[in-house]
């Protein structure tokens, strides 16, 4: 893994551990799909 790989992981999972959804929107691809465990998109 490289360290730019390792810092975008760790941006977006501190966005997530403090409900940051802009923050972690902003850490993916515009086309990324999220499939919930509950089957919506």
């Amino acid at each position: 893994m490289t360290a730019a790989t390792e810092a975008l992981i760790r941006r977006y999972y501190a966005a997530f551990n403090v409900g940051d959804t802009a923050g972690m929107l902003a850490c993916l691809a515009d086309d990324v799909r999220h499939d919930l465990n509950q089957g919506d998109t």
